[in-house]
This record gives C-alpha cells, structure tokens and sequence, in this order.
C-alpha cells in the first residue's frame, strides 16, 4: 500500500469515527427500546400453515438490560405457539452470553424489526447498543432469528445457503444496507475497505460460524458481517434470491 493510499484510508476511518460518534451519543441521549408497532397491513402479509398470525411484543429487562422480542399470537395450534414464542424469547436473549462475564455491569438495549412475516418461516433483526464499564465505547449490536414456522426450528444460514466461493462472490456483488441513518460505507468510500477486511478465506470462516447474522425480505437474503467500530461494528449487505441461483437451499413462499 502506497503512503498517499494509507493517509486516504485512515481520512476514511477518522471521518468514519466521527460520525460514529456523533450516532452513539445521540442514540445513548434516546430511549433505544422502543416500541415496534404491528399494523393491520402487516398482519395480512403472512399466515403459519394456513393460519393467520399477529405479532406483539414482549420486554425482558434486568438491571441495565431491556431486550424488546416479538411474540406470535391467534395460531390455532396452541402446542406450535408456544415453541414458536419460547425459541424467539431463547434467540433474542442468547444476546447475553456473548457478556455473561460482565452481566452485572452492562448497559444493554436492543428492539426488534420483523423484517419477513410469512407462512413457512418469520425473520426478526435486532438492533441496539452494549455498553459495559471495561469498554471505552459502546458496540453497535446486531442479532437476528429465523425460524422455519412448520418444522419450528431455528435455521442457520448452512441452512439455506451453500457457503462457498460462489456465495462470497455474491455477497461482494450485493447491496449495500445502511443500517443506521447517517452511517454509510458506501457514501463514505469504505465499503471497500470493510469487505478487504476479509482476506483469503476470511469471508467463507465467518459465514460459517454458527451465529452469523442474517434475515429474509420478500426477495432478497440480508447477510450480517463483522466491521471494525469506525465502520460500525458490522454491516449488511443483500443479495437477491435470483442472483443466488443455485447457491440458494431455502426462500420463504410468497
């Protein structure tokens, strides 16, 4: 790397930092649990075996902790209900473990987004902050769920992508998904740079760690990866269920 291209990168970063900046202390000055709302519209987008299905929220809270999760409801198989909603709850709070050293001293919120509600599976995306007395700032977190409603059980992406040098190549190709308002890699000119992060087979190790972070849209799958705090913590980028071709092993149903 040339002396002019390293001071260009680390204007990025710095500009990056700033910005980062700014988003963290105005989203710490603000209730990050907030509440999702569920429409009528939404509640006609998708049905569980032929059954209709509405979406309400729940809040599990401890000390400095406040996860909002998504709960189903008016499933007529009551049994289904009830192992759909305890794998959701499961899902939103294994968050924790990731500090299980630091519980008693962490500043935690996350909320939800449905972001595919449909017959077969219902994918849910997490957003907030973690923030624990070790850390000189707090980490942008991101989880997600997906659950395929008729078999009820939690789908890793193994589960519906084969990973390999064609899906990384996809994923390079993809969109682009700002995840928060006013922090853009791509407007930055460093979305580049975050996916070089990933050198030699870096990319296929992460996709097929047991946590990686994914979801469903009506036509495309979002795949999660991990950027340095400058850059956001992680970024998003989605790939169309067409431009995934064979590569793709399951897409929700219309």
């Amino acid at each position: 790397m040339t002396k002019r291209k390293a001071e260009e990168n680390m204007k990025k970063i710095c500009l990056l930092l700033v910005l980062l900046l700014v988003l963290t202390v105005s989203g710490c000055n603000k209730n990050n649990v907030k509440e999702t709302n569920t429409n009528a519209d939404d509640n006609k987008q998708g049905t569980s075996v032929n059954e209709n299905y509405e979406i309400v929220k729940e809040t599990y809270t401890s000390g400095k902790i406040a996860i909002n999760y998504p709960q189903i409801k008016n499933l007529n198989d009551e049994n289904k209900q009830k192992k759909i909603n305890e794998l959701i709850k499961a899902e939103a709070l294994k968050i924790q473990d990731k500090y299980k050293e630091e519980l008693d001293n962490i500043d935690l919120s996350l909320d939800y987004e449905v972001m595919y509600k449909g017959s077969d599976i219902i994918s849910i995306r997490y957003l907030g902050l973690a923030m624990t007395k070790s850390a000189a700032y707090p980490i942008n977190e991101i989880n997600t769920t997906n659950i395929d409603l008729n078999k009820e059980q939690v789908l890793k992406l193994s589960d519906v992508v084969n990973i390999d040098d064609n899906f990384v190549a996809a994923f390079k190709e993809g969109k682009y998904k700002p995840y928060i308002e006013g922090l853009n890699l791509e407007e930055a000119g460093a979305l580049h740079d975050a996916l070089d992060n990933f050198e030699g087979n870096g990319l296929i190790d992460e996709f097929k760690q047991p946590d990686v972070k994914f979801y469903f849209t009506d036509n495309s799958l979002v795949v999660s990866a991990y950027a340095i705090h400058a850059m956001g913590d992680h970024f998003e980028m989605g790939l169309q269920f067409g431009d995934l071709g064979d590569t793709l092993l399951i897409k929700p149903k219309k």
